[in-house]
């Protein structure tokens, strides 16, 4: 249940057009290239998002995502980084490897 009304605001929040606060991963792509998405491991107080295009387009638009799939991570709504496929529609093989160096970065600006 409480999975649930995470997911609910989560969308709402999302639907406003605005990245929630917190550190979050968000993996933009659409419906047509999930072949390229990534899988990424649950990591804790980090969440996670899958947008698609179909369903959120004024979203990609306003964070001028222009590359799918697209994987940013946003701490308190700011752009952390932000990793783009290439021609091939595929992000580098190294993303993981890249998302989780910049996480660990900022938990250890927390103490």
């Amino acid at each position: 249940m409480k999975i649930w009304l995470i997911l609910l605001l989560l969308t709402f929040n999302i639907s406003e057009a605005q990245i929630p606060n917190g550190v979050i991963i968000v993996q933009y792509n659409s419906d047509w290239n999930k072949a390229n998405e990534i899988k990424v491991k649950k990591i804790k107080d980090v969440d996670i998002l899958k947008l698609y295009l179909s369903e959120h387009p004024n979203i990609f638009e306003k964070n001028k995502i222009k590359y799918l799939p697209t994987l940013v991570l946003y701490k308190n709504k700011e752009e952390v980084i932000r990793i783009e496929s290439d021609l091939s529609l595929e992000l580098p093989e190294n993303v993981s490897e890249i998302m989780y160096d910049e996480i660990e970065k900022l938990i250890k600006k927390r103490f």
